[in-house]
């Protein structure tokens, strides 16, 4: 997240991580560094998962994980801190909106590693078309991209809409509530 250091859509990766980690599973986060870690961060720290930052100083000219790559020192001078992309297997991407990470660098590297990439969409607009350009960009990256998981129903068939396709890998989701009362309230 950009403007808040935590939000709803961070509730959903967040109980993804508690689970692999449950199961075993070695997680890596990697997140924008606020001024302090927020609760549910310190909470993932102790339950084992390593905490990395981006490194908001720096600047590619070129695609950022092949930068990283080509350096043969291990300079932290990388958009991914200290965090080692060779001992990922498999790569979560939480959006805010559907269709940013189509048009970001870095998440065009990442399908260049060859990696199993799952995209959480936690938001589509009804009335944001997106443009000819961010639309085939999109279907192209959706051959390399194991799941696309969507928290309502709506944007997952105006994904299909919009990209003209039937969605084999996309699938419903749902983002986890953390209300105490969860008592309907009238209109």
């Amino acid at each position: 997240m950009q403007g808040f250091q935590w939000g709803g859509s961070e509730e959903l990766w967040l109980k993804t991580a508690i689970h692999a980690l449950s199961e075993g599973v070695g997680v890596n986060v990697l997140i924008k560094k606020w001024p302090s870690d927020h609760v549910n961060i310190k909470d993932l720290r102790m339950k084992g998962a390593k905490i990395h930052y981006f490194n908001s100083t720096y600047r590619a000219k070129k695609g950022i994980v092949k930068k990283y790559f080509s350096k043969k020192s291990k300079d932290k001078d990388t958009v991914f801190g200290d965090l080692n992309m060779d001992n990922v297997d498999k790569i979560l991407v939480s959006q805010g909106n559907t269709f940013s990470a189509f048009s970001n660098t870095l998440f065009h590297d990442l399908l260049e590693l060859n990696k199993s990439i799952y995209l959480i969409s936690e938001h589509l607009s009804d009335d944001g078309i997106p443009n000819a350009n961010v639309r085939r960009i999109a279907r192209k990256a959706l051959n390399n991209i194991e799941k696309f998981f969507f928290v309502s129903n709506r944007s997952l068939e105006l994904t299909k809409r919009y990209l003209n396709t039937n969605g084999d890998n996309f699938q419903l989701v749902n983002n986890p509530v953390n209300l105490i009362n969860k008592v309907a309230i009238e209109y």
